[in-house]
């Protein structure tokens, strides 16, 4: 019998190779592209009316506004609602997340930047209870399950247990959401919290925030019993270790030289504001949210750290930790999502993660990606044709063409 090596330079078993090639569609690695979510095709047999719809809403930070009236998001708040999302996830970051950064002395400028809050209220509120986060992390399931089992009569003080409670476990948004509920039992009076405790939760409820004035209030309408954290911050520790070094090596590029002096990294924050003095903030996420707008940020944000050519090359490392940021909010977006085959979710995101979202969550094998004008122009009274005719829409087709 001949060796393998040696059959194989046989004619006949080259041309019976050749022939199967044929049949099968084989093409060798490198030959052609591989499809955006690889070779394999993980999509279910599952028709498209029953996959589970995520909508990633992209958003610019609102606190930046002077002065901001919520009323302005009424129209963005009543297409969201007609759509009637079960889970709503939020850019903070979990619970979870914030104690294993509370572990390491590294994560300590990323905690102060991101969750003072939750912090401080966390240990006001242990304090005041007298148990640790692991206990409160544990009695927060079973007070959510006495909630939703409680006659409407013993709610109000099912709830009143479970505000601390959230409180200790870091979950500052949904003690606020429980607080809100609360408020709503008791007629407008005040359920009995500490003074300390309830500034948080006033504070965090009436904030100029796009979690706050969009994710907590549409919670709120729709009866959602919680709000879901996913954002992440983990990799902060490798970001810090190189900040500085890149930070100067960016001072030297000349392709960083021009983004600065371009103004583009202000204009949006422009937009925004003028946005907001028409009264009507939906114009300006359906301009957001549109692919144009999304592909033009992705370019001056994140593909400019490939036109800066840094010898060391940590501003690709800076890129490949902005994908690790976004693949581990994907995560937590699927977890969200486990319990809902088929429902709908929505996330609320800065603009810059939505592309990334987007692309990663596709290629969930039974997820259907949605955006805000589809939702928009089937809710009653809507329409992509009727924001286009805005001034601010107006505008910005103009600079897309």
């Amino acid at each position: 019998m001949k060796p393998i090596p040696s059959l194989l330079r046989t004619k006949g078993v080259r041309a019976l190779i050749f022939a199967l090639i044929l049949v099968l569609g084989w093409t060798a690695p490198g030959a052609s592209q591989a499809p955006a979510c690889g070779f394999v095709d993980l999509g279910a047999p599952i028709a498209l009316p029953e996959r589970t719809q995520i909508l990633v809403l992209a958003s610019q930070h609102l606190r930046r506004i002077d002065g901001f009236d919520r009323a302005t998001l009424d129209s963005l708040l009543d297409a969201l609602a007609e759509w009637g999302p079960a889970a709503i996830g939020v850019e903070v970051l979990p619970p979870q997340v914030i104690a294993t950064m509370e572990t390491r002395s590294v994560y300590g400028p990323a905690l102060e930047a991101f969750a003072a809050e939750q912090l401080a209220a966390g240990r006001l509120a242990r304090d005041h209870l007298g148990i640790t986060w692991s206990d409160a992390m544990r009695m927060v399931d079973s007070l959510y399950v006495e909630v939703g089992a409680a006659p409407p009569d013993l709610r109000p003080a099912v709830r009143g247990e479970l505000v601390p409670v959230l409180l200790a476990a870091y979950n500052l948004d949904n003690a606020a959401l429980q607080w809100a509920y609360s408020m709503d039992e008791h007629g407008g009076s005040e359920p009995g919290l500490p003074d300390t405790l309830r500034a948080f939760v006033e504070r965090r409820l009436e904030a100029s925030s796009e979690t706050a004035a969009i994710g907590l209030a549409l919670a709120r309408r729709l009866g959602l019993a919680r709000v879901h954290p996913i954002d992440d911050h983990l990799e902060t520790d490798l970001f810090l270790a190189i900040a500085d070094d890149l930070t100067s090596q960016l001072q030297g590029s000349e392709a960083y030289r021009e983004l600065v002096e371009s103004g583009a990294l202000e204009k949006s924050e422009n937009e925004l504001r003028e946005a907001h003095a028409t009264g009507d903030l939906l114009p300006f996420y359906l301009a957001l949210n549109a692919p144009e707008t999304l592909a033009r940020g992705v370019d001056l944000e994140w593909k400019f750290f490939f036109r800066t050519g840094l010898p060391s090359g940590l501003d690709r490392y800076r890129v490949a930790l902005w994908e690790v940021r976004n693949l581990a909010m994907a995560a937590h977006v699927r977890r969200m999502t486990a319990p809902l085959p088929g429902g709908r979710a929505l996330v609320i995101v800065g603009a810059s993660h939505k592309p990334f979202l987007d692309a990663y969550l596709s290629c969930g094998m039974d997820v259907e990606i949605v955006h805000l004008d589809e939702i928009e122009a089937s809710a009653p009274g809507g329409g992509i044709r009727q924001w286009l005719k805005s001034p601010h829409a107006v505008g910005l087709n103009r600079e897309q063409q």
